[in-house]
Parts: C-alpha cells; structure tokens; sequence
C-alpha cells in the first residue's frame, strides 16, 4: 500500500470509529480497493478487515455498501475466527446481521472455541438478533469446543430468560451432554445447582424428571450436592426418584 493509500486507510478507520458515514463513504468513493482491505489506526490494537470494524460499529450502510462492492461478507477477523456474522451477533447488531444474512453469509459459522453467531448472541441476552439467526436456519443444538451443551450450560447458571427461549425455538429438554458424566441433562444441571426456576420451566417443557446418566445418576441424586435443596421437593412432586 503506498503512502496515499495508507493515509485514506487511516482516515477511513477513524470515520467508521466515530460512526462518520458521510465521510467514510466519500472515501471509499475516491479509492473503493479500501473496502476490502485490513485497517489499522492509532488506538486499535489489532488490524481489522474493513467491513469487521464497520459492523462492529454498527453501520449498517457502510456493511451494505462494502457488500455491495463485493466484500466477502463472511470475512474474519483472523485472531479469533470471527466472522462478520460473529461481530454483529456479539453487538446486538441486528441490522448488520440482516444485511449480512441476505448477503448468503453462513448463519452457522464457527469461531476458534467452536462457538456460532448463535451462542453469542445467547450469551448475551439478545434475543431480537438470535430470532433471526433461527429464522434463517441456525440450529439452536449448540455446544461449546469442550462438548458441553449450552442449554445445560444456562440450566446450571440459572438464566432462566435465556432457557426459556431455547425452549420456546425448539431446543431439546433432555439435551446430553459430560458436565457431570456421560449423559448429564439440563435438569441435572439445575438439580445440581439448586436453580428452582430452571428446573421449574424444564418441567414445563417436559423433561424426563428421572433421566440417568450413564453412570445412573437421576436428577433427584444431584440434589444432593446442594445445601438448600429447593428443588428436591419439585422434583419429588413430579414423580422424581432416587437411582437404586
């Protein structure tokens, strides 16, 4: 890249940071080989593919338009393997994800801890944008690199907002994963952890109350590593039982 070049590259990271899209597009205006191009500028602390730094900004016309240049809009920031949907999904972007779908980005893509759009989004409580990525075919069967399921994951941690929503699109009640041995459900998970109200709503999404591991544990065995037990007597009221 000559000297005039890099000098419009560094004006143009810093018209995307400052969200200054008349500027940014006059200069992919007079030099549009920028758009697909890797960025740098003083205060980033990695370089970044110009339309990952405009979507990690939010700008929806400026993805749009680098798109419409032609732009790989699966391109990746190489460090972490995240691709442009990864960004959006992480920053409750949800029309740059919009943008990007409709581009034929992949909706399933995964990042180096094997982690989708998806589960970011999840992660994060963004729900708008996790509708769409399973409006437009995610799979909602997701899993971190360790194989741990990340509805079990939510289960133990007692975030019932997220639980419920995996639920409602379609997630299975008794997803397996090795969290406490071979065949650890999500109702293991609260059990485990003493989540009322995640196993409150499992049960309402039909869980089997006495699945077993495969070393034959039931959910009602894993109540006992909590000191409360809240949610032994749900579980017992559902018909749960100890293994023999």
């Amino acid at each position: 890249m000559n000297a005039m070049s890099s000098d419009l590259a560094n004006r143009l990271a810093e018209a995307i940071l400052n969200s200054d899209t008349t500027r940014a597009n006059a200069i992919l205006d007079e030099r549009p080989v920028l758009a697909n191009t890797v960025l740098h500028h003083q205060g980033m602390t990695d370089e970044t593919p110009a339309l990952i730094l405009a979507a990690s900004c939010g700008l929806v016309e400026i993805v749009q338009r680098m798109v419409d240049m032609g732009v790989d809009p699966e391109t990746t920031y190489e460090k972490e393997g995240w691709t442009t949907l990864h960004i959006a999904a992480q920053r409750n972007h949800v029309e740059v994800a919009r943008v990007l779908i409709e581009a034929n980005a992949p909706v399933d893509p995964e990042d180096k801890r094997k982690a989708r759009p998806l589960q970011w989004a999840l992660r994060h409580k963004h729900f708008e944008l996790a509708e769409l990525l399973i409006q437009h075919g995610a799979s909602i069967d997701v899993r971190w690199r360790d194989g741990y399921a990340f509805i079990n994951h939510e289960a133990k941690d007692g975030k019932n907002d997220t639980l419920r929503f995996m639920l409602d699109h379609g997630a299975d009640p008794n997803t397996r994963d090795h969290r406490y041995g071979p065949g650890t459900t999500p109702l293991h998970c609260a059990a485990r952890h003493d989540r009322l109200n995640a196993a409150t709503i499992l049960l309402e999404f039909g869980v089997d109350v006495n699945a077993k591991t495969e070393a034959g544990i039931t959910p009602l065995d894993m109540t006992e590593y909590s000191k409360k037990q809240k949610v032994a007597p749900l579980l017992v009221s559902h018909g749960g039982k100890h293994s023999a």
